[in-house]
């Protein structure tokens, strides 16, 4: 064989072994976009809801880490941009996941392909939590299958029964006492009742009710502290004025009342003026905040109504 020809062979292989090595480097990065791009579920030890993790994009960061584009909600909420960091070690995953809410999971891969690990928020105890992978053809079943296991859930002893009988007139004292399963005129509805009225057209008008001079209320609801108070007529004049005000004019508009949970009498109170005043479709949320709040749904600080 001539110097050329031995010159050329050395240079093919050369080259051949310049490509399988940059072949090779390439793998591992394949390999877990493969493995990891998909949704998953997010399972914590304790909470009824289950989360959704669209992982969307992995890029290396350096060598052994890298960086997980994805989005991370409620599977029947919204679900914002989160990053996270994958961290290998032999043959060991391990995902790092901080949201906007400064929860933080820390899990590694087991041999089945989920993740296990910590769940920990800035108010909560840690929490044991497992990510677990689905395809994009059985999201859509599973999802409906858990608003449905969802829609059943009742928070914060809202349905629970006192033993109190329905009144068709307002209490006027001790308004922290149990009350009744039932409303004379209106419809008394659940957390997942009024959170599934809330993507409806028209949206229900929400009326808290409470007293006192601050709390956290749901987003989106007028604070009429005061409104269930007594029976008096100065009180249902200015709940007059209020709800005219509020609804429009229109008898028909969807209104929920609430206040701070199954054992408070203001929003049952608030519900029977809006009947004598007229009005048509008056929902009793009997849970109130403290249902809310264990649903872990969206929460404000409330802020009175102005007039």
């Amino acid at each position: 064989m001539s110097m050329i020809s031995r010159l050329v062979l050395a240079s093919t292989v050369l080259l051949l072994i310049a490509r399988m090595t940059a072949v090779g480097a390439q793998t591992p990065l394949a390999q877990i976009r493969q493995d990891l791009i998909s949704p998953w579920l997010v399972t914590v030890q304790g909470e009824d809801r289950t989360r959704i993790l669209r992982i969307l994009e992995v890029v290396q960061d350096t060598e052994g880490s890298y960086k997980l584009d994805a989005n991370y909600g409620w599977t029947d909420g919204v679900q914002a941009i989160v990053r996270i960091e994958l961290i290998l070690s032999g043959q060991e995953r391990r995902l790092v996941v901080r949201t906007l809410a400064s929860s933080v999971m820390s899990v590694r891969q087991s041999p089945n392909g989920d993740f296990t690990g910590t769940y920990k928020t800035l108010r909560d105890a840690e929490k044991t939590v497992r990510i677990e992978k689905v395809s994009e053809e059985q999201l859509p079943q599973i999802v409906k299958e858990l608003q449905a296991k969802m829609a059943a859930r009742v928070f914060a002893d809202e349905s629970k029964d006192w033993g109190v009988p329905p009144r068709n007139k307002p209490r006027t004292d001790r308004y922290h006492a149990p009350t009744p399963r039932e409303l004379p005129g209106a419809r008394t509805i659940t957390t997942m009742q009024l959170k599934a009225m809330q993507s409806q057209s028209p949206a229900p008008i929400l009326v808290d009710v409470l007293g006192g001079s601050g709390h956290r209320t749901i987003r989106g609801s007028h604070w009429l502290s005061g409104a269930g108070l007594g029976a008096g007529a100065a009180e249902i004049e200015r709940l007059r004025i209020d709800l005219e005000k509020l609804t429009a004019g229109r008898k028909a508009a969807p209104i929920v009342f609430f206040c701070l949970s199954s054992e408070c009498w203001l929003s049952y109170n608030a519900g029977l003026h809006a009947i004598e005043l007229g009005y048509t479709n008056v929902h009793w949320f009997r849970g109130g905040t403290a249902a809310w709040q264990r649903a872990e749904f969206e929460m404000m600080e409330a802020q009175p109504y102005r007039r």
